[in-house]
């Protein structure tokens, strides 16, 4: 889904606190828009957030990256072929609105996220899901699939939703979600403002905070202001150029995880002049990414090396060519462009260090006189969209881990030659074959070599300049928040934030 792409918003907190009264609201700025909470429509990386502190999954993955936990279902078995996976929910379980939480309302939910979403990487496995009695269903795959445990703890794929709700409010769940997480919505003014209160029967609320009030900004350095003025207590996702300017505050702590993104300059490979490899390798070493990385982004991100992030796969002694910019000359020569020519730029407007990329990018290719069209998108949906039309020719964009522990969705997402997020038109009848044996592939050492042969194909044929990865990280005032508890994705969990 549209919504796994990496995003670079920015989300603050501030704390107000009344611990005679036990009660502890936060308020959190956002600078993206929040206009659905349906985890089935929902194509906003800014709400993907919300979404999971509302909706629950059957399972869920620990703080390791690889071991899966009980969320919603207690305990699960696994047939020899691994086709069959039979779980046994929690008794007792209510949704927001007091309905219960049983197989009938997971499999309502799940029908209908997978039948709006059914080329999905992470529901195109299944084949069907049977209700065995109130706590117990069994969900059937097409094919052995290896992965499926870690597809449904991504807090992307399946969520389960209110089946009282959904039969009052139809498509209209977006704007009146009702899950069985720990927070559940008081107020939600689209795109202005949500507030979300905690869900007071919740099963495990170690966390102090009682209220989270979100409202959406447009500009991002008004949050920075009030965050150095103490009027905000959290910043999520902090830009380099910020660090630099907060790094002297001397009560702010930071907290930073491995990235799961990747940040890329993408080619139609279909339609000339990008069709042909030799363009693209031009343009790929016509790029100082080293440069892009220490310069515009301060070092706060990780040069690229693959598509791949390092946290998911080692790539070892794979990369991409470097910066040449004598041989990008020679090479758009040998393809029939000795002069340059020009190209649509697609982008994102929305996002802060954006601009300044662009124009580094912009001047690398100005070089080998190739000049970009600048056509700017502002909303994650419409430039996902564009993307896949053939009048796509250059593209900047981004894709955030659907999966993390296992780099196949990450792969077969953006790779695959019939995947909907296959934004560069790519097709390799080696790296489908790969891809399809890996899906079907048990034995992780043995997937580990595939994954090796499909990375080192497609950094050669070169559908796009993987640039860098981007470091999430969490600028907190230490004098308010004493622990900030994440997931492995990067997301808040506010029901287990510690105050001081």
């Amino acid at each position: 889904m549209l919504k796994f792409t990496i995003y670079l918003c920015v989300l603050l907190l501030f704390l107000n606190c009344d611990f005679n009264t036990g009660k502890a609201i936060l308020f959190e700025g956002e600078d993206d828009i929040i206009s659905n909470l349906d985890p089935a429509t929902s194509e906003e990386v800014s709400e993907s957030q919300i979404i999971s502190c509302i909706y629950e999954s059957l399972i869920q993955l620990g703080v390791d990256y690889h071991t899966l936990q009980p969320e919603v279902a207690e305990e699960w078995e696994i047939s020899g072929d691994l086709r069959k996976f039979r779980f046994r929910l929690k008794s007792g379980i209510r949704f927001h609105d007091g309905s219960p939480l049983n197989a009938d309302a997971v499999d309502h939910s799940f029908q209908r996220q997978i039948t709006l979403n059914s080329s999905s990487p992470l529901f195109n496995m299944i084949e069907h899901i049977e209700v065995l009695d109130s706590l117990n269903l069994e969900i059937q795959l097409k094919y052995p699939y290896a992965q499926f445990l870690y597809t449904l703890a991504s807090p992307f794929g399946l969520k389960i939703i209110s089946k009282s709700a959904l039969e009052k409010y139809g498509d209209e769940i977006a704007t009146h979600p009702v899950g069985s997480g720990p927070f559940m919505v008081k107020e939600f003014l689209t795109n202005q403002r949500l507030h979300l209160t905690a869900n007071p029967h919740y099963r495990s609320s170690s966390g102090q905070a009682k209220e989270v009030v979100i409202k959406c900004y447009n500009d991002y350095f008004s949050l920075e202001k009030d965050f150095r003025e103490q009027k905000l207590d959290l910043i999520y996702a902090v830009p380099g150029f910020s660090i630099d300017r907060l790094k002297w505050q001397g009560r702010i702590e930071y907290q930073i995880l491995p990235p799961l993104n990747v940040i890329f300059l993408g080619f139609n490979c279909r339609q000339p002049p990008f069709s042909d490899p030799r363009v693209r390798t031009a343009v790929l070493k016509a790029i100082n990414i080293n440069e892009l990385v220490n310069i515009v982004y301060r070092g706060k991100s990780l040069q690229a090396k693959s598509p791949v992030p390092p946290r998911l796969f080692d790539t070892g002694t794979i990369q991409q060519a470097a910066f040449n910019l004598q041989e990008a000359k020679e090479l758009l020569g040998e393809a029939g462009y000795p002069d340059g020519f020009s190209a649509k730029f697609f982008y994102l407007d929305r996002l802060r260090p954006r601009r300044t990329l662009i124009e580094a990018i912009e001047f690398n290719l100005q070089q080998l006189n190739i000049n970009l069209e600048m056509i700017p998108f502002y909303s994650w949906s419409e430039l996902n969209e564009a993307c896949r039309s053939d009048s796509a020719q250059l593209i900047w964009n981004s894709w955030q881990a659907d999966v993390a522990g296992d780099p196949e969705n990450f792969l077969y997402s953006l790779f695959y030659s019939s995947s909907q997020f296959n934004f560069f038109q790519y097709r390799n009848p080696d790296v489908d074959h790969w891809l399809e044996l890996s899906r079907l592939e048990p034995h992780p050492e043995k997937r580990q070599i595939l994954y090796r042969k499909i990375v080192q194909q497609i950094v050669e044929d070169t559908p796009a300049v993987f640039v860098f990865h981007v470091i999430p990280v969490f600028a907190y005032n230490r004098q308010k928040i004493k622990e900030l508890p994440l997931n492995p994705y990067g997301m808040v969990l506010y029901n287990q934030i510690v105050l001081n």
